[in-house]
């Protein structure tokens, strides 16, 4: 799957490149690469050392303004060629079309660490009469270049990150690159591969005889061998095979892909109406995890995974008859989160129109209805109130739910008057929404869920790996978050990782992080129903924002990429 993308990738690039490549010719390319070498000056007012490029591949990369924050990341990049791209040469050239003693030393004091490992050139319009920018038809920031050691152009290609600078490397250069980068590449290609052949194959047996040969000589195999287990536990529930489904389950060692079979292996049996087989299995899976957790607690790690393995559950168990077992399973993910976090699983939506509807599920479709009927048959009525009141409060129609759930329960007297408390404050929709991104997995495959952010505002920073204006605000946002974390403030990145596959979406988010150093909570953003995923419902649907909440849902600003000082001002106007 990934040799594809990247394959389709690479052809697209190449095509641009070749349209980019027309009006280049390649005497003239070697003649001005030349020329560059010979003529322009360094951050010292020296000439390039003829030894330090001697029989290296270069990479000259053109960049405009020295302050532009839109070539952060490639700042970044060129340095990590360096370090990871044995026998090249990385030149750095900054074209300032007017230069004065100030625009000069502004372009020095520029340069941070990471730009003095690299040859730093200055090009200007005046200086020997020769604009390199303009020899080599640079029209926009940041433009590169990729030369042999002959001095042979082998491809120019504007911006890109450092996952498709290095991919450039990799794929079309042949160089070796060092370190783990394409070690982990490498493995990751040969566990897709695998994995596509596996799905592949039409029979149990012909899964089976691939799973005995496979390699397990890095961590996505392991993986993989997991997701292999998954695979054939369901083809054997299918199959009418508990046992050997059971046998399956059992030798998966990730728990999060045990728990993800689980679900479906639930909702195979309830249409196949093996009631008695799916509690038991699901019932066995629960018990492990409030093993692994404190007493009357779900641990965090497992809060979603367990919230939908009980939702599968119950709804193979009835009521009246098993409310012994509904309190036991259910109690525990209120006592840890204040709410179930599946409640709000099916809450926003987009019509035609452009206008965000806020969807309220069936009340018996709710865990919250769930867990207090329990209680209402056990004679426990009188704890009810503070329950629905938590789902209350993240409902966009309180009066009109708060009637409903009256009218369901009318011999609890206090409900009522617990209920009539909660008044709309505007935000609720707010709340809703916010509330389903904290219940997001971090990149350690952790539920934070709203609770666990105990600041009272939350800027929610919307990114990607392979976007490049998004990782270039990311010293900006070090700054405030340096600065207003003691303030008040919690900041949460929400990656949108383009691959289907979590190792692969996990693999780039951390390495970005990595990278940018960024110390905040990281969230994965849902891959499924993109559509109605928050940030796309603001501001035309960009991918780079930066948005304010307080706890309640109150929305304090929704920010562009680009829009600095309005997020500056607003931080300084709620946390003076």
């Amino acid at each position: 799957m990934l040799r594809r993308i990247l394959s389709t990738a690479l052809l697209g690039f190449v095509v641009l490149w070749v349209q980019g490549q027309q009006d280049l010719d390649p005497q003239t390319v070697q003649s001005n690469l030349r020329r560059l070498l010979e003529t322009k000056l360094d951050a010292q007012g020296q000439k390039v050392d003829p030894a330090s490029v001697k029989d290296k591949m270069l990479l000259v990369a053109f960049s405009g303004d020295p302050n532009d924050e839109a070539l952060t990341m490639f700042r970044k990049t060129i340095p990590v060629v360096k370090t990871k791209v044995e026998g090249v040469a990385v030149i750095r050239v900054s074209h300032l079309p007017e230069l004065t003693k100030a625009t000069r030393e502004a372009w020095q004091n520029s340069l941070g660490e990471y730009d003095h490992k690299l040859i730093q050139l200055l090009d200007n319009d005046n200086i020997e009469k020769f604009s390199a920018a303009k020899a080599f038809g640079v029209t926009e920031y940041p433009t590169s270049f990729l030369f042999d050691a002959q001095g042979k152009l082998i491809r120019k290609f504007t911006g890109k990150t450092l996952d498709s600078v290095m991919n450039i490397f990799a794929e079309t250069s042949k160089l070796a690159l060092s370190g783990n980068y394409q070690q982990e590449m490498n493995q990751l290609n040969d566990a897709f591969k695998q994995h596509s052949d596996f799905l592949s194959k039409a029979t149990i047996a012909e899964k089976l005889a691939m799973i005995q040969v496979i390699r397990l000589d890095n961590p996505y195999q392991i993986q993989l061998k997991d997701k292999m287990y998954a695979e054939l536990a369901l083809d054997y529930i299918k199959a009418n095979k508990i046992a050997d489904a059971k046998g399956y389950l059992t030798n998966i060692d990730d728990l999060s892909i045990k728990f993800e079979a689980l679900c479906a292996l639930a909702q195979i049996l309830k249409e196949k109406k093996q009631f008695k087989a799916g509690i038991e299995i699901l019932q066995a899976a629960q018990d492990q995890i409030l093993e692994l957790s404190d007493a009357g607690l779900v641990k965090l790690d497992y809060l979603l995974a367990y919230s939908k393995l009980v939702e599968g559950y119950i709804q193979l168990l009835p009521l009246p008859g098993n409310e012994a077992a509904y309190i036991k399973y259910l109690q525990p993910i209120f006592t840890t989160a204040q709410f179930f976090p599946t409640d709000l699983h099916t809450l926003v939506n987009t019509s035609d129109d452009g206008v965000i509807h806020v969807v309220s599920p069936a009340l018996e479709s709710l865990l919250t209805y769930s867990y207090v009927m329990a209680l209402c048959n056990t004679g426990r009525s009188a704890e009810i109130a503070p329950i629905w009141a938590s789902y209350i409060h993240a409902e966009p129609e309180i009066q009109k739910r708060t009637q409903e759930v009256v009218g369901k329960f009318p011999k609890v007297k206090e409900l009522a008057g617990k209920l009539s408390n909660i008044q709309p404050t505007g935000n609720e929709s707010n709340y809703q929404i916010l509330y389903k991104i904290m219940l997001r997995p971090d990149f350690d495959g952790k539920v934070r869920g709203l609770a666990g952010v105990n600041s009272t505002y939350i800027l929610l920073d919307f990114w990607a790996s392979w976007c490049g204006p998004c990782r270039a605000s990311h010293p900006f946002l070090k700054e405030m978050y340096a600065t207003y974390k003691d303030k008040g403030l919690e900041m949460v990145g929400v990656a949108a990782e383009h691959s289907k596959d979590m190792n692969m979406r996990l693999f780039t988010g951390k390495r970005a992080v990595r990278e940018d150093g960024t110390p905040w909570v990281q969230l994965l953003e849902e891959e499924e129903n993109k559509e109605q995923y928050f940030p796309y419902h603001c501001s035309g649907g960009s991918l780079v924002k930066k948005i304010i909440f307080d706890k309640s849902g109150k929305l304090y600003g929704i920010f562009e990429g680009k829009d600095k000082d309005g997020l500056k001002a607003k931080l300084a106007e709620l946390m003076p």
